[in-house]
């Protein structure tokens, strides 16, 4: 399992109103490849959507809330 807010700065993610960075996908892809869990937790709402579009496989949100 990884976790990783690739390009993130030191905002909340409330703050940050971008989402995946173009590299994000091409390495969302190949941890697919190797079966490694995607964890969506440190991503802020457009980046989990866009994670969701791109998602092969399932992928977890380890320490999210019921929001």
């Amino acid at each position: 399992m990884v976790s990783f807010p690739l390009g993130a700065t030191d905002c909340t993610p409330q703050e940050i109103v971008c989402g995946l960075k173009p590299f994000c996908y091409d390495v969302i892809t190949e941890m697919e490849r190797h079966t490694i869990l995607v964890d969506v937790s440190h991503l802020n709402d457009e980046g989990f959507y866009d994670m969701a579009k791109v998602a092969g496989r399932p992928f977890i949100g380890s320490l999210s809330n019921c929001r």
